[in-house]
């Protein structure tokens, strides 16, 4: 048995790395298994409305087309009003066909922006009309965009929205009782901490192809990145 005092204090020091390396990865695997159960808490969406996907999307276009484009969007964004106005024509010739889909993923972040909650009252009916007449969803979403109220101010009224809704195709006694009853209220709360939580989030909006955010999201730049993950034809 080796007991020179060199040979006991290299195998002292070499305990000491052996433990310290040991209480690292404790402390990497407490820390990753907290953050992976943060997310997973937030991810859970609560009250979700009928013809919604259970990560709070709704899906327009071919559901099982092969590449998906995200659009996380708050109804009082000005910036989501621009890339509606701007790529607009481009999700819906996409929703026409049968290689690509689009997931809409309201969120309420900015209810700052108005002094009654404009965020959280539209998209509580957004749920509402995809849930009573899912083929009226997408024109709703134009139409809320194309009126949509100044920011610091008190944002529509739920009268207005509810015409909205009618003009849209989705009318009705369920749908009024709906939105000014703020039935998916938990949704729309839920379903933002989802969303505001995700790696890939970047603020409204945040476009993603198959996952990968498209950092400036022109009709061009879309277009690009939705080529890139097309299925290649086969040869």
């Amino acid at each position: 048995m080796r007991t020179d005092p060199a040979y006991a204090r290299r195998s002292i020091r070499g305990g000491d790395i052996a433990w310290a390396a040991v209480g690292i990865a404790i402390v990497v695997a407490l820390v990753v298994g907290l953050v992976v159960q943060s997310r997973s808490t937030a991810r859970a969406i609560s009250d979700l409305p009928r013809n919604f996907e259970r990560d709070g999307g709704f899906i327009v276009g071919d559901r099982s087309a092969p590449v998906t484009v995200t659009v996380v969007l708050d109804y009082q964004c000005p910036a989501c009003k621009s890339l509606e106005e701007l790529d607009g024509a481009l999700f819906s010739q996409y929703a026409q066909g049968h290689q690509v889909r689009i997931d809409y993923r309201p969120i309420a972040f900015l209810d700052q922006m108005s002094s009654t909650r404009y965020s959280t009252r539209a998209m509580n009916a957004s749920g509402c009309v995809g849930a009573a007449a899912p083929d009226a969803w997408k024109s709703f979403t134009g139409l809320l965009f194309a009126r949509q109220p100044a920011e610091h101010s008190a944002g529509l009224t739920n009268a207005a929205i509810e015409k909205i809704a009618a003009t849209a195709g989705a009318g009705g006694t369920a749908v009024t009782r709906c939105i000014e009853g703020q039935q998916y209220k938990r949704w729309v709360s839920s379903a933002t901490a989802a969303q505001t939580h995700a790696f890939t989030f970047a603020g409204t909006p945040t476009v993603l192809v198959d996952g990968h955010r498209v950092t400036n999201p022109t009709s061009d730049a879309i277009r690009d990145a939705v080529q890139e993950h097309l299925p290649r034809p086969s040869v």
